[in-house]
């Protein structure tokens, strides 16, 4: 009988000691999620997190006075309870995680930018760009289809665009506009050419007067007939716009969206940036005037990219140079022009009717406090 209550009293100390070994490896366990997890959050996130913590810190000591610890006399539901936590810790981890790739995209926009915009370096990274299709990948990507916290984004890719369209040659000289258009149908009489020799399906396409060829719409008609794998032939092998050793042409099946789009954007014609500044209204648009990426208020915390022209030591051209002044020159203007509105606005102290409201559901109201204080929105207090 001694023997066998020695051998009930050794199990029963090795299944304590296993379960206390368990209970300890999933204690380090969720302290290294929870340590992995906070190393990714907020400023906001993690001040919050402190703030709980220690207001748990407070409940626990009032619990322990009493008597009431229960997660000491039951390791399960302490488990439960610890289990429960990374999960939200979680949730906050991916937020912080997809604003910090969101931000590493603009800032790789930038440099790609700062790159392109002086000949020192614009004469190799062009290479490069053009031979990997970059502005192609980055008009397809899933961030730059996004609507909501991808405005940015899209105006540093539109920027990043104009950059590699920019009419200067390899030694420097800037081009006028009728030797962009001679090199442009050059290029579509080479590739009708090709199409007459090659592609008896597309014998319209080689027909085509070289401005219609130029125009998205028609091309994309004829081009839009033809198989992935056709497509990969026309693009891959015999223009050789698209690399064959990219991952989205490697597959059996290759990606017919991405080489369409290559192709589209090698012939279409696209318009001069005179003629888009020539364009431009003369007084700011609503759009514009209120829009945080171009024109950033006064307490905006600043640290990221913006999508404006530099003024450097070195340009491309004298039309580089004029062209980033006009733009810098209207921003400025439209600010305060801003600031003017925003004043009056806070001094006036509108109030929106109800009827007003109902009549225009998608009109909303910024209140001053979400920016500059009495005057950064579109109205102050109500409205």
């Amino acid at each position: 009988e001694e023997e066998e209550g020695g051998e009930e009293e050794e199990g029963g100390e090795e299944e304590e000691g296993g379960e206390e070994g368990k209970t300890d490896e999933a204690e380090k366990q969720r302290r290294m999620e929870v340590d992995a997890d906070e190393a990714f959050l907020d400023e906001d996130a993690v001040s919050s997190g402190d703030e709980e913590g220690e207001e748990g810190e407070g409940e626990g000591e009032g619990e322990e006075s009493n008597g009431s610890n229960l997660t000491s006399h039951h390791p399960r539901a302490g488990a439960a309870a610890s289990s429960s936590q990374p999960s939200l810790h979680l949730t906050k981890a991916q937020k912080q995680m997809d604003r910090l790739r969101t931000k590493y995209a603009e800032r790789m926009l930038e440099f790609l930018i700062d790159l392109l915009s002086q000949l020192s370096t614009r004469r190799f990274v062009l290479t490069l760009l053009e031979d990997a299709a970059a502005v192609v990948k980055v008009h397809l990507s899933p961030l730059f289809r996004r609507r909501r916290h991808a405005t940015l984004f899209r105006q540093l890719a539109d920027l990043l665009s104009s950059y590699v369209a920019f009419p200067v040659d390899e030694k420097g000289e800037a081009l006028t506009d009728e030797q962009l258009i001679e090199k442009q149908y050059e290029r579509i009489t080479q590739f009708q050419r090709l199409i007459f020799s090659h592609w008896p399906a597309l014998r319209d396409l080689a027909f085509l007067p070289c401005a219609a060829v130029a125009r998205r719409e028609d091309l994309q008609r004829h081009l839009s007939l033809l198989s992935p794998g056709d497509l990969h032939r026309l693009a891959c092998r015999q223009l050789r716009i698209v690399d064959s050793r990219d991952p989205r042409v490697q597959k059996q099946d290759p990606d017919p969206t991405f080489l369409l789009e290559a192709l589209l954007s090698h012939f279409e014609k696209r318009p001069s940036q005179r003629a888009a500044a020539a364009a431009m209204p003369l007084y700011p648009t609503e759009r514009l005037l209120w829009d945080e990426q171009q024109l950033p208020s006064r307490h905006s915390p600043g640290g990221g990219a913006l999508a404006l022209p530099k003024l450097n030591l070195q340009f491309l051209a004298p039309a580089d140079y004029l062209l980033r002044n006009f733009h810098l020159f209207r921003l400025e203007a439209t600010y305060a022009i801003r600031e003017d509105v925003a004043d009056a606005l806070s001094r006036l102290k509108p109030e929106c009717a109800e009827e007003f409201l109902e009549a225009h559901p998608n009109t909303f109201f910024r209140s001053g406090e979400e920016g500059e204080g009495a005057g950064s929105g579109s109205g102050s207090g109500s409205g």
